[in-house]
């Protein structure tokens, strides 16, 4: 997603254009950290066995996806962490638009696809 605004923002101003009418940052953290354990089981299948035990007692933590985000670099480096998250983002993200579009009225699908290809 976007360098210049964070996921959680843009998420957020997607959630806005749709007229989601529910909690808004729960959605979001749900959605996050689904992201999260996407990304982490994608890490676990080629971890070293040391930093498999490591992201396992991390991920029975209660950590928020950004907190637990910081640890991971830590075990894993920037680089892998940030590309497996992005994958798995792009991914879910994917999915959820594909539900989200048939239910939007032509003006937010309209809406959504600008600031789509904004970012």
């Amino acid at each position: 997603m976007n360098s210049k605004k964070s996921s959680r923002e843009i998420l957020l101003e997607i959630l806005t254009i749709i007229d989601y009418k529910d909690n808004k940052d729960a959605f979001i953290s749900k959605f996050l950290k689904l992201c999260m354990k996407k990304s982490l089981l994608d890490i676990l299948l080629v971890a070293s066995d040391n930093d498999k035990q490591k992201i396992i007692e991390l991920s029975e933590t209660n950590l928020t996806p950004e907190q637990l985000e910081g640890k991971l670099k830590d075990i894993v480096g920037k680089d892998i962490l940030n590309s497996n998250l992005e994958k798995s983002t792009k991914e879910i993200f994917s999915q959820y638009l594909e539900t989200l579009y048939p239910t939007l009225s032509t003006s937010q699908n309209q809406s959504l696809r600008t600031y789509l290809n904004s970012l």
